[in-house]
């Protein structure tokens, strides 16, 4: 099942929260009461008050509000993503997988994260940093304890993935998402189909508190600055590995070692998810591709009714002044007939100039090139 895209008709949409109870309502558009709610407060519709269908299932009758007209016209979408259950759907349908041939090496990627991390540094939350400690961004942040059992997990993922055509490897990070030029930043990404999809491990930890020493009370006493806290916080580690794909998809992206299934059993499921992100991806950039051409052609429309637009003023002024001069022409004519030089060789020229000039102007006797008409259109 695709993301669903949902342009919302402001009139139908009323009409609809007043005959039926708004759970009812987002249930038909596969949606939250919470998007409802949402939805009539960007478009202003008044939505029945807190016990009005109680009252009206025992016979009594409030006024329904007028829905008032919007001093400007909206144009409100939603994109409504599958339910999770969904989601895991789209996975039956691909072809299975091929495994992986056994083999004691460990992969390249598996490698490379465990040489990233062999300094085993941790920040202030009690989770393993990269060597370079400034790092903003890493792919794997886990407690110490928990960092074999990712390497294990990763191991799992990139022979499966190498043995069906994906690749996963550790990466430099795009200069333009850095937050510093001289930054460097790592993430895993699993290449499919032409598509990057990044990869992170995270464990959420465990919060302990131990109360202050008698020097730290006494310390916080004179300088409250340097203890903001009424306690001395320790991060434990909690033993629950997620797994993301840090991508877009209408499919399953995230993955607990805490839930069922398991992520020690989800290697296979999560080769399949990247297949489906993947395909969502290319299904985005076409997309966003036609969207791209759509507004090039509509700008394209724009210019050329504007460029068309100004030939016809052009034109229109032009025929106004060839009838004027030849207007001229003619009440000069008559005035040279009754001088009787009109004869004369100067006169002639004169006369055959300003009609000839009369010509060039007029666009209804010299048809000139008509390049704002070669294209057919709907300008």
């Amino acid at each position: 099942m695709e993301t669903k895209r949902i342009v919302w008709d402001r009139e139908k949409l009323y009409a609809e929260l007043w005959e039926k109870p708004a759970t009812e309502v987002a249930k038909a558009y596969g949606v939250s009461d919470v998007m409802i709610k949402k939805v009539c407060r960007k478009l202003s519709i008044p939505k029945p008050p807190v016990g009005y269908w109680a009252r009206k299932a025992h016979g009594y009758k409030d006024s329904r509000p007028t829905l008032k007209p919007l001093a400007k016209p909206i144009r409100f979408e939603s994109q409504v993503q599958p339910p999770r259950e969904d989601k895991r759907s789209l996975l039956a349908g691909l072809s299975e997988l091929k495994k992986p041939l056994e083999s004691s090496k460990r992969a390249a990627a598996v490698v490379a994260i465990e040489k990233h991390y062999s300094k085993r540094l941790v920040d202030d939350f009690g989770r393993l940093c990269p060597n370079e400690f400034s790092q903003h961004f890493a792919p794997v942040n886990v407690a110490p304890e928990s960092f074999p059992a990712v390497l294990e997990l990763l191991d799992a993922l990139c022979k499966l993935a190498a043995a069906n055509g994906i690749s996963i490897s550790r990466q430099k990070y795009p200069k333009q998402h850095r937050i510093q030029a001289r930054q460097v930043l790592d993430q895993l990404v699993a290449e499919v189909d032409d598509e990057r999809i990044p990869i992170s491990f995270y464990e959420p930890m465990k919060l302990v508190k131990s109360p202050l020493t008698t020097a730290q009370l006494k310390e916080k006493a004179e300088r409250p600055y340097l203890h903001r806290r009424d306690y001395n916080p320790t991060y434990i580690s909690s033993g629950i590995i997620e797994l993301k794909l840090l991508s877009s998809s209408d499919g399953p992206t995230s993955w607990r070692s805490s839930a069922k299934p398991s992520l020690d059993f989800a290697p296979i499921e999560i080769i399949q998810a990247m297949r489906v992100s993947a395909k969502y991806l290319k299904q985005r950039t076409e997309e966003l591709r036609l969207r791209v051409e759509e507004e090039a052609r509509k700008q394209t429309r724009a210019r050329l009714y504007q460029a068309r637009l100004h030939r016809l003023e052009s034109d229109l002024e032009n025929w106004e002044r060839a009838k004027r001069v030849r207007s001229f022409a003619a009440a000069l004519e008559e005035g040279f007939r009754t001088s009787g030089t009109l004869s004369e060789a100067p006169v002639r020229r004169r006369l055959d100039w300003i009609k000839r000039y009369a010509d060039d102007l007029d666009p209804t006797i010299d048809p000139r090139t008509h390049e704002d008409w070669d294209v057919e259109d709907d300008v």
